[in-house]
């Protein structure tokens, strides 16, 4: 932010500083990059952006700071047309298809996203970030085998970006493939790299992965890994919980589990137990779980 104050200082009429330093200041609450207060971020972030409209409407970084802070408000309505604003004005940037392609996503209208999502990796083919998400997309329309292909792709060209492994490996769990997501899922949570909550969700993955191959001490030593980089605790304890009925513990098991339950309100109750016990008759449903996950307190300890 100091160095954006800067740019501008030099430069009041330069836009592009105003928009990045915009998305700066709305980053700037996440305990990650200082801590601000939310609210003086959301300001700071608002203002900053309405300056570089002033300036140049057309930045889709501008846009993009825009479609967070109103997200940020509650405004749903107003992230949107941001988005659609950004794709208006900047059709061949890839960024600005990402965020329009998120509105296309909530209208139902697939078949159009997934083809902008392709259009993506055609105009940034070297970019792991837009081949991971394509490959998600493609997993979840079904396409198993564009969706390898797009992950192989994406861990080719970089293959020090340890989020490649760490994605690719939640597909392999997903399509029973154990074996390949506990190796990934360690390259994953083991190559260097800056994003360590990733890195978290890829030892997490890999103690799935040893816990479906039959091996609990490899699961419980991949759980200790997650935990420490930063996994909070219920979703430790999930597996956990899991290992546990395996080996045939079923009274601790639903003990550590009646503890979770306890904690949050009955409507919450149901989808967790199900939720940690693997017995979710819809395991793409995610919204319950989430309030409830919510509701527990997170990484506490029950």
């Amino acid at each position: 932010i100091g160095y954006f104050d800067q740019a501008v200082d030099r430069d009041p009429t330069f836009a592009l500083a105003y928009a990045e330093q915009s998305f700066a200041y709305f980053l700037s609450s996440d305990r990650r990059f200082g801590a601000r207060p939310n609210d003086e971020a959301i300001d700071l972030a608002e203002a900053a952006a309405h300056q570089a409209l002033a300036l140049d409407e057309r930045l889709w970084s501008t846009w993009r700071a825009l479609v967070a802070v109103r997200d940020a408000r509650g405004d749903p309505v107003g992230s949107n047309a941001a988005a659609r604003r950004a794709y208006e004005l900047n059709p061949g940037s890839p960024e600005a298809i990402r965020l329009y392609v998120g509105i296309l996503y909530q209208e139902g209208r697939f078949d159009e996203a997934l083809a902008l999502n392709e259009r993506v990796v055609a105009l940034d083919p070297l970019s792991p970030t837009y081949l991971t998400n394509l490959a998600g997309q493609y997993a979840w329309r079904g396409m198993r085998e564009r969706a390898a292909g797009a992950h192989e792709r994406a861990m080719e060209v970089d293959p020090g970006w340890h989020v490649s492994y760490a994605r690719a490996a939640y597909f392999s769990y997903f399509i029973g493939d154990y074996d390949l997501a506990a190796r990934r899922g360690a390259h994953g949570a083991t190559v260097e790299g800056p994003d360590a909550r990733m890195a978290a969700s890829a030892a997490w993955i890999t103690a799935n992965a040893w816990l479906a191959l039959g091996d609990y001490d490899a699961a419980r030593e991949w759980l200790s890994y997650a935990l420490e980089a930063g996994k909070p605790r219920l979703w430790i304890d999930q597996v956990e919980i899991r290992i546990r009925l395996a080996e045939g513990r079923d009274g601790d098991a639903h003990e550590l589990l009646d503890r979770w339950v306890a904690r949050i309100p009955p409507e919450g109750g149901c989808c967790l137990h199900h939720r940690m016990l693997g017995t979710d008759p819809d395991p793409w449903s995610f919204a319950a779980f989430v309030e409830a996950y919510g509701k527990a307190g997170l990484a506490a300890d029950p």
